[in-house]
């Protein structure tokens, strides 16, 4: 549909609100399959000249080994973290690819596509939170990967990408990490809007240990009107960079590489603000936020297990958003 990226952000809060795990593997996997559009025309047609409804699971973090060889690269080792996995066909992973000497910096940072037959799925994924995501471990062993199905971070850094010359509306032409780091971070808004939402429906009729109803309680009505601050503000930052990409692609224009440090900042800083308002909630709802039939007690699990992915490290995100503003060299890929 290449509809607006915050119309697909919505329903990731949408889904969010009731399930923490369902919203993280839609918004990844859906991220996923707006990157294979930018990559060559020739490994888009294998992943969906069949099925368009194919989707794609992903581990970036370049764990295992890349070779260069004839025509390509061979792959193996083991990556961690592949959310979704079991829903999916192919896989994105994270390498380096080997420089020559000479070859200046920075490294060669590329996403590797490959079919469910060149892969194996290890099953180690017994969490305490986002334990529906099935983030499973990959396993490669000696694959080959020709060169069209790689994408290299440095054509996503400079929004120029394979894709982009079959691929032209607006939608391709925003910055890979103002998608996928907002992939990553608004399901974490969505999960504390939804403890927010279950909060506000049992502190309607809750009566506390003293027997005081809640409607004296100054205590949880306090907490009630700051975490609806603070979420509300967050949604209004995301729509707000959103809004700002997609302008900018629409009229064929970059944002700086300082306006993209600070998509960075803003979407770390909601996750943090997502778990310090499930935190609160969670705090303010007493002894029963604990019993397993109660929603908030999942809530605190799911939003910390996304509060623990690297890119929601608000500290160093924080420090690109600082270097870029300051002018210091950008050193990063994700942007």
């Amino acid at each position: 549909l290449e509809a607006d990226p915050i119309e697909f952000f919505d329903a990731v809060l949408a889904v969010g609100g009731a399930c923490g795990s369902t919203a993280w593997v839609l918004s990844v996997l859906a991220v996923h399959n707006w990157q294979l559009a930018l990559f060559d025309l020739e490994a888009q047609e294998e992943v969906w000249g069949a099925d368009n409804r194919v989707l794609i699971a992903s581990s970036y973090v370049p764990s295992g080994s890349v070779e260069r060889v004839d025509g390509g690269y061979e792959l193996s080792g083991r990556w961690h973290f592949s959310s979704g996995c079991d829903h999916a066909r192919w896989l994105f992973l994270g390498g380096v690819v080997p420089r020559d000497k000479d070859a200046p910096p920075p490294p060669d940072m590329r996403t590797f596509l490959l079919p469910e037959s060149d892969y194996r799925i290890e099953d180690n994924w017994f969490v305490a939170g986002l334990a529906g995501s099935g983030s499973k471990d990959i396993v490669v062993e000696q694959v080959f990967v020709p060169e069209h199905r790689t994408h290299r971070f440095a054509d996503l850094l400079a929004i120029d990408s394979p894709g982009n010359s079959v691929n032209t509306s607006p939608l391709f032409r925003v910055p890979f990490g103002g998608i996928f780091l907002n992939g990553v971070s608004t399901p974490a808004l969505g999960v504390a809007r939804g403890a927010l939402a279950q909060f506000v429906e049992s502190s309607r009729t809750r009566v506390m240990a003293d027997k005081s109803p809640a409607d004296v309680d100054a205590f949880t009505q306090l907490r009630l009107a700051e975490v609806t601050a603070s979420l509300d503000g967050a949604y209004l930052q995301l729509a707000a960079n959103m809004a700002e990409m997609v302008t900018l692609a629409e009229r064929c224009d970059k944002p700086t590489l300082k306006r993209r440090a600070r998509y960075r900042w803003d979407a770390a800083r909601t996750t943090r603000i997502a778990t310090e308002a499930v935190d609160a909630v969670f705090e303010a709802s007493g002894g029963r936020a604990i019993f397993d039939s109660n929603p908030l007690q999942r809530a605190f699990r799911d939003v910390h297990a996304m509060r623990g992915h690297f890119n929601n490290n608000p500290e160093k995100a924080a420090q690109v958003y600082a270097r870029a503003e300051l002018g210091f060299p950008n050193k990063e890929f994700l942007l």
